[in-house]
């Protein structure tokens, strides 16, 4: 039966209502206007009355190669559970998500309690994902995307709704996706959460649809598209152009999670206008909510969530290192775990720090060099990335580490040019084909970049592998310790309590006794989304804090 125009009203009038909402803040009539215009003239992108597949040319693969299919019985699940899973199986048939399935496969569902008492569905892919070929795609880290925001002025936040669900998946591989339940066996006809390849394909798919070619105003992680641009009038050309290609493949997004031509905008977890960034407060919120650990896991997921901001602290690592100390044991000892008041006074260090303004770093200007200030002790290296713009002092990154063992027993001279050449490996990004000064308070390293050999084997090595960027160093200048303590006063501390664990980012090029000359590459860290706080003195609790916490080891949890 065919439908009328008067059946399509409310359906009309729906998507009206959610463009009229995305733009209700624009202050200037003539641009809301012609914003409107843009939108409704993209309106199905906006449709989500039912669900749809995209039409693209990438669909999901699972290589398995001659793995044989794996296949389990469904686990048990009490009658309210059975009810939840049968109601989630029935919606994702409606949505044609998934269909019925005759296939050999067969992974289990796992029901997950949420806080308020309702289930999350999961597909417990271990098995199919043990046998699957891995697919090496690189994902795009946090600092890239974000150092791409640098001085522009107009944002809209664009949100796929339900993504993974509107990427299809190859048809000879949908068998592969299957799932039993009580009722039957069902698998996917379109992407599905928890399968190994599942984040490399669709920012595969959202490269070549989008990103590729337009780095210049979008920036793509997944399922986010963030849209940026210096003038209202160029903003309104590319926010039409990425919404032409996502109505053109049939995307549909999420008008909730949608935020059209604001100044302000948050990105992964980070607050984005022209002058700079600074965390999220809801993140900043939650660590904030964090009760004091009572077992190693806790302990770790505290300092993993304050880490994800490590670059907005001034001395992160030598805050962080009590800490460390009671969770980066070797060996057995990992299984002893205890929180006393060193572990305590740190924790509720970080908590102020995060209540302390201004919790912002600034930008970098394409067009002002960059001063890098570094400094090493025998327990951390540490670094600050400046620039001076009209006259004021801007910081753009706090950056520190512990040292190793091996580390700590290198020469004085080793450890300085260590801390000069980590900085510059992690700034890549945000230097970028600027040029900087470094300032060191090691003498024998002025200007040691020009010099083909400086006689030290491990210090050769380290401008091997940093050969690329030393072109873009314009002077290595010593500044003694009390001028140059920024970077000083990161690493300076005595030597308890240091960590015996590396703190190297994951996928930075490490800088160890077995370093051999091998050109340095760009590589790649794991978002996790898992993950910054500026404060230019130290932060000194005004009251001492005693704790009852025990120093008898825990079992490790």
């Amino acid at each position: 039966m065919t439908s009328t125009n008067s059946e399509l009203k409310p359906q009309a009038n729906e998507v009206n209502a959610v463009i009229d909402k995305l733009t209700e803040h624009i202050a200037n009539n003539q641009d809301r206007h012609d914003f409107l215009d843009i939108l409704h003239q993209f309106r199905h992108t906006f449709d989500t009355s039912k669900a749809t597949q995209a039409h693209v040319t990438i669909h999901h693969t699972i290589p398995t190669a001659d793995a044989r299919p794996t296949s389990v019985r469904p686990f048990y699940k009490t009658p309210q559970q059975r009810e939840t899973l049968h109601n989630e199986v029935k919606k994702l048939l409606h949505d044609n998500v998934i269909r019925g399935s005759t296939s050999p496969w067969a992974s289990p569902v796992i029901l997950k309690k949420k806080p308020d008492g309702t289930y999350r569905f999961i597909v417990d892919f271990r098995r199919l994902n043990a046998v699957t070929k891995k697919d090496a795609y690189p994902q795009p880290t946090t600092e890239e995307l974000l150092n791409r925001l640098a001085g522009h002025r107009f944002f809209t936040k664009l949100d796929l709704k339900s993504g993974y669900f509107q990427i299809p998946i190859s048809e000879a591989d949908k068998e592969k996706t299957a799932f039993v339940t009580q009722d039957g066996l069902y698998e996917f006809n379109v992407l599905a959460q928890g399968l190994m390849n599942a984040p490399p394909t669709f920012q595969r798919v959202m490269n070549n649809l989008i990103a590729t070619g337009r780095w210049n105003y979008v920036v793509v992680y997944l399922d986010d598209i963030l849209i940026f641009s210096d003038s209202i009038k160029e903003h309104k050309k590319h926010v039409a152009e990425v919404l032409s290609i996502l109505q053109k493949a049939r995307f549909t997004v999420s008008p909730s999670k949608c935020v059209i031509a604001v100044e302000k905008v948050e990105f992964l977890s980070h607050i984005i206008t022209v002058a700079g960034i600074e965390p999220s407060p809801d993140k900043i919120q939650a660590i904030l909510d964090i009760p004091s650990p009572k077992t190693l896991t806790q302990a770790n997921r505290f300092i993993g969530k304050i880490g994800y901001y490590r670059k907005f602290i001034k001395d992160f690592a030598k805050i962080a290192a009590p800490i460390h100390k009671v969770t980066n044991k070797p060996g057995p000892k990992k299984r002893e775990f205890y929180w006393a008041e060193e572990q305590q006074l740190a924790f509720d260090r970080f908590k102020q720090i995060l209540t302390t303004p201004p919790l912002f770093l600034n930008f970098p200007d394409k067009s002002t060099p960059f001063i890098l200030s570094t400094d090493a002790s025998k327990v951390r290296v540490g670094g600050v990335l400046k620039q001076v713009v009209k006259g004021n002092l801007k910081v753009n990154y706090y950056l520190s580490r512990l040292l190793s063992q091996t580390e700590s027993r290198y020469s004085t001279t080793e450890r300085e040019a260590l801390a000069i050449m980590w900085c510059l490996d992690k700034l890549r990004y945000y230097i970028g084909d600027s040029t900087v000064t470094i300032n060191t308070d090691h003498k024998p390293l002025v200007n040691f970049h020009k010099k083909l050999n400086f006689g030290n084997k491990r210090v050769d090595s380290y401008l091997l592998k940093m050969q690329d960027m030393l072109p873009q160093i314009v002077e290595i200048k010593y500044k003694p310790g009390k001028e140059n303590n920024d970077a000083d006063y990161m690493t300076r501390q005595d030597d308890q309590g240091r960590d015996e664990k590396e703190e190297w980012p994951k996928g930075t090029v490490t800088w160890d006794d077995e370093a051999i000359a091998t050109v340095c590459t760009r590589s790649k860290t794991k978002q996790q989304q898992q993950p910054l706080l500026p404060t230019n003195d130290t932060v000194v609790l005004n009251t001492p804090i005693t704790t009852n916490a025990s120093t008898k080891p825990i079992p490790a949890t």
